[in-house]
């Protein structure tokens, strides 16, 4: 687990004191087995290309075809805009 960019954020000793926790949620999110692992699609999208090339297709359509994309969200999560295309 790479820990570098967190340095400005967390000290050493808050570090250490979460090190088994952030170890755990760690393992959680690398192995998908923690609640909401149906949505951990982002995590290695550099290895799933089908969905890789899917999404550069759409934003290339979106470029072609928009002159704006507004995307809705909610302070760091894409529910949002699942809900709004859910409902589209």
């Amino acid at each position: 687990m790479e820990l570098m960019y967190n340095r400005s954020m967390i000290t050493e000793r808050e570090r250490k004191k979460y090190s088994s926790k952030i170890e755990k949620a760690h393992e959680m999110l690398e192995n998908g087995t923690g609640a909401g692992n149906d949505f951990l699609g982002w995590l290695h999208l550099e290895k799933n290309e089908d969905e890789w090339q899917r999404i550069k297709a759409s934003a290339k359509k979106i470029r072609e075809t928009s002159d704006l994309l507004i995307v809705i969200g909610i302070g760091g999560s894409y529910l949002g805009a699942r809900a709004v295309i859910e409902a589209l």
